[in-house]
């Protein structure tokens, strides 16, 4: 697509929160919380990145216009617990080792954009939000 003579914007994001609340609510089915060791993200809330992308439309083609992510980096330990304190659930919390390139590269910050938080909505804001609702 980059390659094309089209017309065109390319916007990337990390993550969504509710990717982040999925796997939080997937790994408190158990008394012991699993988490991967070290694996470090920044994301960011749906509505932030429809909201950019808007803005893009608006604007005509960009090309690549730079990565967002939400305002923090933190690691899944961090994120898990975020969820655990909202949700009033107790849970031991064991964080273990991912082996191979990709979970290297996860913990390295293969999935934030420090340099381009864009978000403004916290992960802690979302949760008062969604834990609220259900």
């Amino acid at each position: 697509m980059e390659g094309s003579p089209v017309p065109h914007t390319i916007l990337r994001a990390t993550q969504f929160y509710d990717l982040v609340f999925g796997a939080m609510r997937a790994l408190d089915k158990l008394p012991v919380m699993l988490v991967p060791r070290g694996l470090v993200g920044q994301p960011i809330d749906a509505g932030e990145v429809a909201g950019r992308m808007v803005e893009l439309a608006l604007d005509g083609p960009a090309g690549r216009a730079p990565d967002v992510g939400g305002p923090g980096v933190w690691t899944m330990a961090e994120a898990a617990r975020g969820y655990l304190c909202a949700t009033g659930r107790k849970r031991k919390l064991l964080e273990v080792p991912l082996p191979g390139k990709t979970a290297r590269a996860f913990r390295s910050g293969a999935l934030t954009c420090p340099q381009n938080a864009y978000g403004r909505i916290t992960w802690e804001e979302f949760l008062q939000e969604n834990v609220r609702g259900r």
